[in-house]
C-alpha cells in the first residue's frame, strides 16, 4: 500500500468539518474543493483541520429572524437566504464552499435600507 501523506504544512480551515469528495476521479476535501492525493483519508485530513469562525456572521442586524427564497439568476435554481439572528446562511454551492454568496449579499443590501 502506497503511503498518501499530506504535506506536514497541509492546513484546511473551515468553521464546518471537513469531508471528502470525489468528482471525475480526483479527491478533494470540502468546504474549499482542495484537492488532495488519492488515498487520502478522512483521518489524516482531519489532523490537517482547523476550525475557522464563519464568515457568515452578519454585520448587518436586522430584528428578527429572515428566510428568503432567492432565484439564481444564471440557473433559474431556487435557494433559501437565512438569517438566524447571528447568522446568514444560503443552500447554494457556493456559501457552503466559500461561506459567502451574491444571494445573501442581496438580502442584506434589502434589509440595510
Amino acid at each position: 500500500m502506497t503511503n498518501h501523506m499530506l504535506p506536514t504544512d497541509t492546513i484546511f480551515k473551515s468553521f464546518l468539518p471537513p469531508a471528502l469528495a470525489t468528482f471525475n476521479g480526483i479527491t478533494y476535501v470540502v468546504p474549499g474543493w482542495h484537492q488532495v492525493p488519492e488515498g487520502t483519508t478522512l483521518k489524516e485530513v482531519q489532523e490537517h483541520w482547523e476550525k475557522d469562525a464563519p464568515t457568515g456572521v452578519s454585520e448587518i442586524n436586522p430584528t428578527h429572524e429572515i428566510s428568503e427564497t432567492v432565484i439564481s439568476t444564471r440557473t433559474g435554481e431556487e435557494y433559501t437566504v437565512n438569517f438566524s439572528g447571528r447568522y446568514w446562511s444560503c443552500t447554494c454551492i457556493g456559501f457552503n464552499c466559500r461561506g459567502r454568496c451574491k444571494h445573501v449579499e442581496a438580502i442584506k443590501l434589502k434589509y440595510a435600507k
